[in-house]
């Protein structure tokens, strides 16, 4: 007999390609480069960052991680108005 996990128990099993591995560490070095830019007080780390939570809204999108995806896509929108901000 099978052994119930529970309501909410499911297993995603995640296959990460070449191109997911390059998608994960390109966000990940953009998103370090965007915060070191912007903590200098350079304007261009925010475009940087842009890419950045564009890229990890991708992957969070394709690999089903719904916190990441939330969080990303908030950034995303801070960004834009950090970047909107700083030239008005």
């Amino acid at each position: 007999m099978a052994k119930n996990k529970g309501l909410y128990y499911r297993v995603y099993r995640i296959e990460k390609t070449l191109v997911h591995h390059v998608i994960e560490w390109s966000a990940t070095v953009l998103s370090l480069l965007g915060a070191l830019l912007v903590a200098f007080k350079f304007w261009q780390g925010y475009p940087v960052w842009v890419v950045a939570n564009a890229l990890w809204v991708s992957f969070a999108w394709k690999h089903k991680h719904y916190g990441l995806l939330f969080l990303s896509v908030s950034y995303l929108v801070i960004n834009f108005i950090g970047l909107i901000r700083w030239f008005n």
